[in-house]
């Protein structure tokens, strides 16, 4: 894998853990990647040239407005301020070349000089064996701690290991073979009336990175949910969260608009306000361009918003309506704080799309 160096820009030692996603339904860990990314103001450090990944370029991903700062395929940012690093991947990888990617991606890492990589990615919920319907949308994990996966540090966060993974099923052990730089064998080949549910998570591109990391002597962990297609918001939430509790980073501690809830996404009762507000700093539109519709869209309750429009203004113009039902949002210690009195939010029609692949 080749990469180009931004200008003034380098690769930290001081940011000894990288976060990526691996690519699956609903990207999900594209997602919690950009909302990471975002929140720790990480700046883009290089963008990497991978021959298996699929070209492509969009407009500034983050930014409020378009204005021509190319998003390209991968990119790898750092925040040595938290000392973390990240590589978004933006587009898929070509079919039957993952593990090529994976063991590529594993090289690079090494050699940049990273020592824990952190895999977010997410699972088909059609495929899920028990459903847990008492819990929230539950966390799973795969550990390189110990050779079935799991990691006591994981289970005291309340997490569950993936029980699918099974280092001597010949799927993933297969796989463990060639990133080790075995041969493929007509054992791998597929046989759609044999295979088990061990063999759908062995073929993800988590796991084939999952597997590359670990062979090239890294820490790795994966921090999995399921979901289906659909509004993945709630999902990328959980999974962002969720990486700030294993490395000990707080939203407290990330200065950044998500992490504060200054000029970010809002939950609220009174979504009919917090529309009003936003139609008129912005002549209709939200900072993801997305015409906001008359009438307002009540389902809708989360809504990216701008500096120009944060919360002060917003919890002003409550109590200058003298709503009997003002607007309901807390400056949370969680990035995503699912509440039995809010209904689960959709994005507006048409977006947002940056973050999308």
């Amino acid at each position: 894998m080749e990469f180009a160096v931004v200008e003034g820009e380098s690769f930290s030692p001081s940011c000894p853990t990288l976060i990526m996603p691996a690519l699956s339904i609903g990207n999900v860990g594209q997602l919690a990647v950009d909302l990471l990314i975002s929140s720790a103001r990480a700046r883009r450090v290089a963008y990497l040239d991978e021959p298996s990944v699929l070209p492509c370029a969009g407009n500034d991903a983050f930014g409020p407005d378009a204005v021509g700062d190319l998003a390209l395929a991968l990119e790898a940012y750092e925040s040595t301020s938290h000392g973390l690093a990240f590589i978004q991947q933006r587009s898929p990888v070509t079919t039957g070349m993952m593990v090529s990617f994976a063991k590529n991606v594993a090289d690079f890492i090494s050699n940049i000089g990273k020592d824990h990589i952190v895999i977010l990615s997410s699972l088909d919920s059609g495929k899920r064996r028990v459903i847990d319907a008492s819990s929230d949308t539950q966390v799973y994990y795969l550990s390189s701690c110990n050779e079935d996966g799991s990691d006591p540090e994981y289970e005291k966060l309340g997490w569950k290991k993936l029980e699918e993974y099974d280092p001597s099923h010949k799927r993933w052990s297969c796989l463990t073979g060639l990133v080790e730089g075995g041969d493929f064998s007509e054992d791998m080949v597929d046989d759609t009336d044999e295979m088990t549910i061990n063999d759908y998570y062995a073929s993800l591109p988590f796991a084939a990175l999952f597997s590359a990391c670990k062979a090239k002597g890294l820490k790795v962990s994966c921090v999995l949910c399921y979901c289906s297609e659909g509004d993945n918001m709630p999902e990328s939430f959980q999974l962002a969260e969720a990486v700030c509790k294993l490395l000990g980073h707080g939203p407290e501690k990330l200065h950044g608009e998500v992490a504060t809830m200054e000029n970010a996404e809002f939950r609220v009762r009174d979504v009919e306000l917090l529309h009003e507000v936003v139609y008129q700093k912005h002549r209709g539109r939200t900072t993801r361009g997305t015409v906001i519709p008359e009438p307002w869209d009540k389902s809708i309750a989360i809504l990216f918003v701008t500096d120009s429009c944060g919360w002060e203004e917003v919890r002003s113009l409550s109590i200058q309506k003298n709503r009997t039902n003002p607007i309901q949002a807390s400056k949370s210690n969680n990035f995503y704080e699912p509440t039995q009195q809010v209904a689960t939010a959709t994005s507006p029609p048409n977006g947002p799309q940056e973050n999308e692949v």
